[in-house]
């Protein structure tokens, strides 16, 4: 089986760097629900995954893993920085 093309902290500082230039703020909860969403509409259009990750089904909404334990305990429920150093530039698709 390929390789997916990023790793799930790619697709977080994607979404992250969106908000961060809109000076909005974004919760852990809210991103892990994008980056779900993200990953679903990148399958739809392309048929490949866009992470190898799995995305977890948790009682509050689909999880992954790594996102989730790089933010579990840091600041007051805001992300404030991003999930990894940038290993790309290149956009997704927005």
């Amino acid at each position: 089986m390929e390789r997916a093309p990023l790793d799930a902290s790619q697709v977080a500082n994607h979404i992250l760097r969106k908000f961060f230039e809109g000076n909005m703020e974004i919760t852990p909860l809210k991103l892990q629900n994008i980056i779900y969403i993200v990953y679903g509409y990148y399958l739809i259009i392309t048929k490949k995954r866009l992470f190898d990750e799995p995305i977890l089904a948790w009682d509050l909404g689909p999880v992954v893993p790594s996102i989730y334990y790089f933010y579990k305990g840091k600041s007051n429920k805001i992300c404030a920085v991003y999930a990894c150093e940038l290993k790309s530039e290149r956009n997704i698709f927005f």
